[in-house]
């Protein structure tokens, strides 16, 4: 004789509302009472099924964690818009990949110095920096609006 499932309306309940709040698989599950591997094995039957209860789990859990992801990009947003720039920061990081310490761009400059003097030099290398200054458009960034 098998035991009862925990997949319970009341399991399910509270991991959804946990994940809806932002909290991580960890801390939903211990919420809800079930451990991780238990939440790891659901989902992993949702993958594995078509239709079916692991299947509309699957389906409501991920509902549940995308509900809590935008609730806190939602704060951050207002947060950003405030003036808090660790906030818009963050966001740039996450939601578009910006890094602070990104690779400076490069100019490699080849130079046969038998044809080439150092005013000639000089001017190619100014020639080149408002050639590379020109190309770069700063982003227009409106946070007030929505």
């Amino acid at each position: 004789m098998s035991r009862p499932s925990k997949l319970t309306l009341q399991t399910k309940s509270m991991l959804f509302k946990a994940l809806q709040s932002g909290a991580s698989d960890i801390d939903a599950a211990q919420f809800a009472g079930i451990s991780v591997r238990t939440l790891a094995y659901w989902k992993e039957k949702g993958v594995q099924s078509k239709s079916g209860q692991f299947f509309q789990f699957l389906q409501e859990y991920q509902h549940a964690k995308s509900k809590g992801a935008v609730g806190l990009l939602g704060l951050l947003l207002a947060a950003a818009k405030e003036g808090d720039t660790k906030a818009a920061m963050f966001l740039l990081e996450v939601s578009h990949g910006y890094t602070r310490n990104r690779a400076e761009n490069t100019i490699n400059i080849q130079v046969n110095a038998e044809n080439m003097n150092v005013q000639t030099l000089l001017q190619e290398v100014r020639e080149g920096s408002i050639q590379l200054l020109e190309s770069i458009e700063p982003p227009a960034i409106d946070l007030d609006d929505e």
